[in-house]
């Protein structure tokens, strides 16, 4: 698991901007549903990534469903 992420937004999947970085609080003890609200979109994006920056144990990082939620771009 990773309690530390950080999500980025793109149009292209080429050219990437923040949307939103933290922490996951107390998730090793309390592994519920977490929301995370992006920041910083202001048009439309077709892509996200997410990237995991810090494990809980130490070993690669991992995040496993993941929903998006937005209201679909006009045109």
């Amino acid at each position: 698991m990773t309690d530390k992420y950080q999500f980025e937004v793109s149009a292209d999947g080429k050219t990437w901007k923040k949307a939103a970085e933290g922490e996951f609080s107390n998730l090793r003890a309390n592994p519920i549903e977490q929301n995370v609200n992006l920041k910083n979109v202001d048009e439309p994006v077709r892509y996200f990534r997410f990237t995991g920056t810090n494990a809980l144990d130490g070993g690669g990082a991992s995040a496993a469903e993941i929903n998006v939620f937005g209201t679909p771009a006009q045109g």
